[in-house]
């Protein structure tokens, strides 16, 4: 968290060290232009999540369609092949010393909705859940290392919620404080081929799970900058399990950042570039029904550093029915990985949104 708070300081820094060289005045640099809300950049890319505030007694309704994709294996930094993978030891005990499946590709599709609500200009409340569905592909080998044959495992259902209050520190500045609720399941199973060339029911990983299972404390700070011809903005933030869940385990504690800017090309369109840092720690404990030959059922081989760079659309409605309706396309590439042991590698993400204000 230090690293990123440092981070986020020297970037704040740097932007106000170019805004206050090129003269411009502390009233253009403030968010109250009346301006500002109908301008297509004046809310952060479509992925950015507790970005902006709201006045007094608005209300919006949001959208967001996510899909992240997943492929290949990775430890550290460098890629592995399957019979690297084979030869990691199986930390889940067993029959199997070493691991016998390896996933080969993963996606995850969200749909999420959430709400604001601001009852004064200095507090703005907001709540958001997902439907997620995971579904995995993986290679079962036997013992000798024969490849037995490809299955797929697939979870679906509501994840959890989160509630955040959005606090005004200044015209530029907000933080945010929140907490998750767990509404999603972590007793998802599914058929997967053993490495004993069967079709079992088993409880799927924990990156297969629709939820954390515990409560989860969000804080995160916020500063947007808005200038005639451009914005800019960086967010910094973390989750923070609390306890452990009821299956006797604790995903990681998260870190991130996000850095953006965002230029008018005409009124109603913006593109925008998104620079986003996380780190995140292993799994503390054990779901013991969690227990296959797999590398995503180790707890060990979770978390990591990924730096990622999104490319986005703003486009905002400004005349008749249309007006004040948002829509937002962001993409998104790993740039860095640094992972805990063998795990999937990130491959892309892609976002796009709706929000309308009333």
């Amino acid at each position: 968290m230090i690293k990123l708070a440092s981070a986020l300081a020297i970037a704040l820094t740097m932007t106000s060290a170019h805004v206050h060289a090129d003269g411009i005045s502390h009233d253009t640099l403030t968010n109250t232009d009346s301006s500002y809300t109908t301008r297509p950049d004046s809310h952060a890319p479509i992925r950015v999540m507790g970005d902006h505030m709201h006045k007094t007694g608005e209300f919006m309704v949001s959208l967001r369609q996510m899909k992240m994709h997943m492929r290949g294996t990775k430890n550290g930094r460098d890629s592995m092949s399957d019979s690297q993978v084979l030869a990691t030891q199986n930390t889940n005990g067993g029959m199997f010393a070493m691991l016998r499946v390896v996933p080969e590709k993963m996606s995850m599709d969200m749909t999420m909705i959430g709400a604001m609500y601001a009852p004064n200009d200095n507090l703005t409340w907001m709540i958001g859940t997902a439907f997620k569905d995971n579904k995995m592909t993986a290679r079962s080998y036997s013992m000798m290392g024969n490849l037995n044959g490809t299955f797929t495992t697939r979870s679906q259902g509501w994840s959890d919620t989160t509630v955040k209050a959005l606090i005004k520190i200044s015209d530029r500045l907000h933080t945010s404080i929140g907490l998750s609720l767990p509404t999603g399941s972590i007793k998802e199973s599914g058929l997967v081929l053993s490495p004993m060339n069967t079709i079992i029911s088993s409880r799927l990983p924990y990156a297969m799970q629709l939820g954390s299972g515990t409560y989860d404390f969000k804080p995160a700070l916020t500063y947007n900058l808005t200038l005639p011809t451009a914005s800019f903005g960086a967010q910094v933030g973390g989750t923070f399990r609390i306890g452990e869940n009821s299956q006797s385990y604790a995903l990681g504690n998260e870190q991130f950042l996000n850095i953006w800017t965002a230029k008018p090309l005409s009124q109603n369109i913006s593109v925008s570039g998104l620079l986003s840092a996380t780190a995140a720690q292993d799994i503390r404990g054990k779901d013991v029904l969690i227990d296959k030959p797999v590398q995503s059922a180790q707890t060990i081989f979770y978390g990591g550093e990924r730096v990622q760079l999104s490319l986005g659309l703003n486009w905002i409605g400004t005349r008749g029915v249309l007006t004040g309706h948002r829509i937002g396309f962001d993409v998104s590439k790993p740039i860095y990985e640094d992972l805990n042991g063998p795990q999937m590698s990130h491959d892309w993400q892609a976002t796009l949104g709706y929000q309308k204000a009333f």
